[in-house]
């Protein structure tokens, strides 16, 4: 009987001592974390570079002048010398009218002014006696009046003779019209035979050799810029180089539609290697404000956490969530200023699938 308490105890015991054991493991397997997977990860160094400040605007190019020749005189077109698309110089012949009437014309005025000035020769000397003649009271003084004003309307004969003279003489000129600059001509308006009048467009020429690029800018753009900056112009259909100029002209007054400031690039060498740029081609001018020596990282390092922007750094085979203080963007990095030092590294690849804390392995 008490053999077989005792061993009714025992058992009791070593069955309470086994419960015991079993809820204390329990509790350790539910307070032990899982075991993290190694990520493999590909990273990036936080580098210093040299970030530029500048002005983006959507521009247009536009011809440095561009003039509409227009008509003198009144004539049939007789020559057009230049086609549309030839370079000319400044004083080429851009087209010819027809000058036989102006030229009779010049030559009638030239004789009448002769003749004018002969008058006028003779009534200065009729003046010149009658004044003798009037000191010894050998003619009136109404006389010497009437040889006077004889003189005077000689001489006002002769100024209105030589001015129509003159005008003649400039209508003949007028009938060869000429390039006012060189240029390129980029349309006609008449043709050989056409009959013009005074302001009659003759032909169109455009200024090719500089450029001017404009665009528009915002108040808080406009604010930042000044004339003499250094600019870069792309245009869409020239991918190549981008071509040099610098800030010209910046408006004073904002549109009253857009709200926007006009600013104009000069551009003084619209050739390059990969093409020219010409009037009316779009793009964009890029104006320099400044440069200044920044940390960046790629953008591609960049992930959101909550309402903000993250990166996973790399350190001893950990990685760490920091929410770094962003600069500038550019179309590949992201400017830092304040989180990072330089030559740390930042996780740009494998980074979406990491939380804070996770262990890394780097690409060999």
């Amino acid at each position: 009987m008490i053999k077989n308490f005792s061993a009714s105890l025992t058992l009791a015991l070593t069955l309470t001592t086994l419960a015991a054991c079993q809820r204390e493991a329990a509790r350790e397997d539910a307070t032990t974390e899982p075991e993290r997977t190694v990520r493999t990860v590909r990273t990036a160094t936080v580098r210093s570079t040299v970030l530029r400040d500048t002005v983006r605007l959507t521009a247009e190019a536009l011809p440095w002048s561009a003039v509409t020749v227009a008509a003198e005189i009144s004539g049939r077109i007789v020559e057009l010398p230049a086609e549309v698309g030839d370079a000319v110089r400044e004083g080429d012949v851009v087209a010819r009218l027809d000058d036989a009437t102006v030229r009779a014309e010049r030559d009638r005025a030239e004789a009448r002014a002769r003749s004018a000035r002969a008058a006028l020769v003779q009534a200065e000397r009729d003046l010149e006696r009658g004044a003798k003649l009037a000191q010894t009271q050998d003619i009136s003084a109404g006389e010497l009046d009437r040889l006077t004003l004889a003189r005077d309307t000689a001489a006002a004969e002769l100024q209105a003779a030589e001015a129509q003279s003159e005008l003649n003489r400039q209508n003949v000129e007028r009938a060869v019209v000429t390039a006012p600059f060189a240029g390129v001509v980029s349309e006609r308006h008449v043709e050989v035979g056409s009959w013009v009048s005074p302001g009659s467009p003759l032909v169109r020429l455009v200024e090719t050799r500089r450029l001017k690029v404009r665009a528009s800018a915002s108040q808080r753009d406009r604010a930042r810029l000044k004339t003499g900056l250094p600019a870069e112009v792309r245009a869409e259909a020239l991918p190549g180089a981008p071509f040099q100029g610098r800030v010209r002209l910046l408006g004073q007054e904002a549109d009253p539609g857009t709200g926007t400031y006009l600013v104009e690039v000069a551009v003084e060498e619209p050739a390059s290697g990969d093409g020219r740029l010409l009037p009316g081609m779009q793009g964009t001018v890029v104006i320099l404000l400044g440069e200044r020596t920044a940390l960046v990282v790629p953008r591609s390092a960049l992930v959101t956490v909550g309402d903000a922007d993250a990166v996973f750094v790399a350190a001893d085979g950990t990685a760490r969530l920091v929410r770094p203080e962003r600069g500038a963007t550019s179309e590949d990095e992201v400017e830092i200023l304040a989180g990072l030092k330089e030559d740390d590294e930042v996780v740009v690849a494998g980074q979406h699938v990491l939380q804070d804390g996770d262990p890394i392995r780097k690409e060999s």
